[in-house]
């Protein structure tokens, strides 16, 4: 994605940028939520109407009447929510490296006009416990490599590609619910999370478009659509059928 600087976030601006960006909405897609300890948004599920926060940087992408969020900027909070417009202009990406080595940073809210992720956007922000990302479909590159401490995230219906080493790394992340939507999961995406157990594909199996090696296979469990379902809003594996067993272990010894 291309770039061209506009100067959103110097002091004189702060005002301009905040009352442009008011008034967004945030609704997070029902059974995408990670299980972990991330601080939550809100005090309900349903989120009420958030303010953008003033001061981060935004760019206008270049041959288009669009902006990327660019950065921190002026700003110094540590929970973040993105605009969805500046002026008549709608936000639609994060830009490459834009949060890159943002150790700072807690929480990040995305408008629903947000589609793109950009490579590396949050790369290294190792205290980023939650994200939401209601309407994205592009997830770039080590987007959030290294977040050691994410263990909430919306992957939303919208949701297409997952770009090479997505999540890499992201130690806290325990279970992830991937939507049927998906069609390109790159290599390593979701590679080395130390405490992943669970991956729940609401695909039947795993689509041409995936890397084989999108995730470690000897510490995540995969379950596609049928071997799984949703237990008071949690996404729980199937109980195993004895008889399924019984039949697989006679199998096995006949065979050996």
């Amino acid at each position: 994605m291309r770039i061209k600087k506009i100067i959103l976030s110097a002091a004189a601006g702060l005002a301009l940028t905040a009352a442009l960006c008011a008034g967004l909405w945030m609704a997070a897609a029902p059974g995408r939520v990670q299980t972990g300890s991330a601080p939550a948004f809100t005090g309900s599920e349903e989120r009420e109407e958030s303010s953008a926060t003033e001061g981060l940087a935004y760019e206008q992408v270049e041959w288009k009447d669009e902006y990327a969020v660019a950065g921190m900027g002026e700003c110094s909070e540590t929970d973040i929510v993105v605009c969805d417009e500046c002026g008549d202009c709608p936000v639609t990406a994060v830009a490459e490296e834009a949060f890159r080595g943002c150790t700072s940073l807690r929480t990040v809210l995305l408008p629903d006009s947000v589609t793109e992720i950009g490579e590396g956007a949050f790369y290294g922000c190792t205290s980023l416990a939650a994200a939401e990302m209601p309407a994205v479909t592009d997830i770039g590159a080590r987007a959030f490599y290294g977040c050691t401490s994410l263990s909430s995230v919306t992957l939303p219906d919208s949701l297409y590609s997952v770009g090479d080493y997505a999540f890499y790394g992201c130690d806290s992340l325990e279970t992830v619910v991937i939507p049927e939507s998906v069609g390109v999961v790159g290599a390593y995406a979701f590679y080395n999370c130390a405490s992943l157990t669970d991956i729940f594909c609401e695909a039947e199996s795993m689509p041409e478009g995936w890397d084989f090696a999108w995730k470690n296979y000897f510490t995540a469990t995969v379950h596609w659509k049928d071997e799984w379902h949703y237990v008071g809003g949690v996404p729980t594996p199937k109980p195993v059928d004895p008889e399924q067993t019984t039949n697989f272990t006679r199998f096995s010894r006949q065979n050996d």
